[in-house]
């Protein structure tokens, strides 16, 4: 929650914000994100306007998760930008009974407080990664056995088309009736 009040609804006066503050839970998806009560740095502008506070700036973070890839642990520098409008809750209302239909989807000041978490949890989670990789060329891990390609590079299985396991056995079959014609 970042306060207001100090802005005492004056188009045209600005603060500005930097701060540390603690990350909110589930800020990620399963694979990557924020952990919770890891460090968020806010640089953040408010502004007064006409209908309520703009706020705006910078928010950085370390996201922590595994490789889509080899399922080694990574960790990744996020930096995003966040830009809302925090409307005063009379100027929402009035557009409410003119029947502006977007009014309702509005963030609001409440008390003078602008709650910013669920606009840096949308900015953050979006900018992650949906396949987040330890390094674009990883190898990752064998479809088959599982092992780390990195480790082997040569590692490789032989495996037969099952369409071509029938004429497989057929060559199998006849290399042992040729065996037995010799002897």
């Amino acid at each position: 929650m970042l306060d207001t009040h100090e802005l005492s609804r004056r188009p045209g006066t600005m603060r500005e914000v930097a701060t540390v503050v603690a990350a909110p839970a589930d800020l990620g998806t399963a694979v990557i994100g924020v952990p919770e009560g890891a460090d968020l740095t806010l640089g953040l502008r408010l502004e007064a306007v006409m209908e309520g506070v703009l706020v705006s700036g910078v928010v950085r973070g370390t996201a922590v998760g595994e490789c889509a890839r080899c399922l080694d642990p990574i960790s990744q520098e996020v930096t995003v930008r966040v830009q809302e409008l925090f409307v005063y809750p009379e100027r929402a209302e009035a557009a409410e009974e003119a029947g502006d239909e977007e009014a309702e989807d509005e963030a609001l000041l409440i008390d003078d407080q602008a709650d910013i978490e669920p606009v840096v949890r949308d900015s953050l989670v979006t900018a992650l990664p949906f396949q987040p990789l330890c390094r674009p060329d990883c190898p990752g891990l064998c479809s088959e056995c599982g092992a780390r390609l990195e480790d082997d590079p040569e590692h490789h299985h032989d495996i037969v088309d099952p369409r071509w396991a029938a004429l497989q056995t057929m060559l199998e079959e006849s290399s042992v009736s040729d065996e037995t014609k010799e002897s």
